[in-house]
Order: structure tokens, then C-alpha cells, then sequence
């Protein structure tokens, strides 16, 4: 971000500058949702779908709770700690399921 934070601050502008944090941790999760991408498509495959469901479910749930849990304590980083817990868990979860198939 420290190199390529004027350039974007030029294009999106100087009051996203307190978002930040929050962006870079969104970004995080955003890993861990593609790095699950793969896992999702092999469970697929394997015809575990319904367990991706219940999986996403679950992750979906945590990321809420952790939401309404976090936000006031944390502020602005809040919603982004919860995003990289739920992804994070439905990471974990999918990787179980697809080395428990196998």
C-alpha cells in the first residue's frame, strides 16, 4: 500500500484515506476466499456440494456474528477482522472435507 497508495488516492480520493485499514483486511479475506475457490471446485467434483453449502453456511454465520461482535469494539477494522474469520474458517472446513474424502 505504500507504493501504490497516491496513485489510488488519486483516483478514489482523499476521504477513503480512513478506510484503509479496513480495505487491506478485506483484501485479506478476499485471499483466502480465492485460495478456497479451488477446494470448492474439487468438492464439487467429489459431489460434496451440499457440505460446501453447509460450510459456506457456517462461515457466513461466523462472519455476522463476528461482525455485530467486533465492529463496536474495533470500529472501522471490525467488519474486516470478521471477514477474514468467517473465509478463514471456510478455508479450514473445505481443506478438512476434501483431505477427509480422499
Amino acid at each position: 500500500s505504500v507504493l501504490i497508495g497516491p496513485p489510488v488516492l488519486g483516483v478514489i480520493g482523499a476521504e477513503y484515506v480512513e478506510a484503509a485499514p479496513l480495505l487491506s483486511l478485506l483484501l485479506v479475506a478476499g485471499s483466502l476466499d480465492l485460495a478456497s475457490a479451488s477446494l470448492r471446485a474439487a468438492a464439487y467434483a467429489m459431489g460434496r456440494a451440499s457440505s460446501i453449502l453447509r460450510i459456506h453456511v457456517l462461515g457466513i454465520s461466523c462472519y455476522v456474528a463476528a461482525f455485530f461482535l467486533l465492529t463496536p469494539q474495533l470500529g472501522l477494522p471490525g467488519p474486516g477482522y470478521a471477514a477474514i474469520t468467517g473465509s478463514l474458517l471456510a478455508l479450514v472446513l473445505t481443506a478438512r472435507l476434501i483431505a477427509r474424502v480422499r
